[in-house]
């Protein structure tokens, strides 16, 4: 579905059923080639696949564009990406020269990118508020730190497809992250200048969108705000259509081993009915007799506090709550429990 909106009604299955035609890029910030594999590359990294994988079964052609420098695609790990996806050599715009004048056609009946998805991750903006930092010194009033890699690939694809419809995915309201992740930092005029720098581009980046995807309600309902406070970011005047796509893993569940030895009940009972049902075991099949909460997360400056905050603030309350409920001796312990998985020994 998120495939057939974005690339608009005249390209959608017609009344035979036939599939979708026409190039789409993806573009997204990441340096994964050494990472062992798309799992062990993030949450963002994952959805994007989806994305790709969503686009590819709807029978578009994707073409993968990297904001950083990329190898010869014969020495790419290619492995996440379903068969037809393309891939391009050299820097961000090296990629772009060889995929606009070839890969849509070419030549006078050239056809036009019909979407382009720009995957907008905490890694995207890092760069640019890091060196604005670095840069702050002898700062004194907004800096010009030029254009985010996102908007020179948007505007560069959208002079080859003036129709291009770009849907925005981002992981963060980035300018909102930037201000934690440097509250402790000195000289705050100076900082207080980038993030006022930052939170315009980011937002005019949205503004210029025709789709903005965020992973929470919380983030599409503050976007929307700051978009409704800062109009003059709005160059076409049409606001975006904001939506909260939730990001869904579905092959997560406890696995019964060869010999069951180390199993749950739940998970050998689940791991039987999926097999009586002729299908593969879901996540909801094996959750019935887990206990407590778990935190996901890596162990960047920003995931510390918020597992801080779950001890300190949250799991009091759930105590607080569950003896108030009278439930059995016992079960207060085992639910008021924080497990932390993801991110290596740091992270725990």
């Amino acid at each position: 579905p998120l495939a057939r909106r974005a690339v608009g009604a005249a390209a959608r299955r017609n009344a035979t059923g036939e599939a979708l035609r026409g190039d789409v890029i993806v573009a997204f910030f990441k340096v994964y080639l050494g990472a062992a594999s798309a799992g062990a590359r993030g949450g963002m990294f994952a959805r994007m696949a989806q994305v790709v994988q969503a686009l590819t079964d709807s029978g578009l052609t994707v073409h993968f564009i990297c904001h950083c420098e990329m190898p010869p695609p014969h020495l790419v790990d290619r492995t996440w990406a379903p068969p037809g996806t393309r891939f391009y050599a050299g820097g961000m715009q090296q990629q772009l020269d060889q995929m606009l004048p070839y890969a849509c056609g070419g030549g006078a009946a050239r056809a036009p990118v019909k979407a382009l998805f720009l995957f907008v991750t905490s890694l995207t903006v890092d760069m640019h508020y890091r060196a604005a930092v670095k840069k702050a010194k002898f700062w004194w009033k907004e800096p010009k730190l030029g254009a985010l890699h996102s908007e020179k690939i948007r505007d560069r694809v959208r002079a080859h497809s003036p129709d291009l419809r770009v849907v925005v995915v981002t992981d963060d309201v980035h300018h909102v992250r930037a201000a934690e992740a440097f509250a402790d930092v000195k000289q705050p005029l100076n900082v207080a200048a980038m993030l006022a720098w930052l939170k315009r581009r980011e937002l005019a980046l949205y503004a210029s969108a025709r789709d903005v995807l965020t992973v929470s309600p919380e983030d599409a309902a503050f976007v929307a705000r700051c978009l409704r406070l800062e109009p003059a970011v709005a160059t076409g005047g049409a606001r975006p259509n904001l939506v909260w796509a939730p990001f869904v893993v579905t092959d997560v569940y406890e696995v019964a081993g060869a010999n069951a030895s180390e199993s749950s009940e739940a998970a050998l009972a689940a791991r039987a009915a999926a097999r009586a049902e002729n299908r593969s075991v879901d996540v909801a099949d094996t959750l019935a007799d887990k206990t407590g909460l778990v935190y996901v997360g890596m162990p960047h400056p920003l995931a510390v506090p918020a597992v801080a905050w779950l001890i300190r603030d949250v799991v009091p309350r759930l105590v607080e709550r569950l003896r108030a409920a009278r439930v059995p001796p016992g079960f207060v312990e085992a639910q008021a429990r924080l497990h932390v998985a993801g991110g290596g020994d740091q992270a725990h």
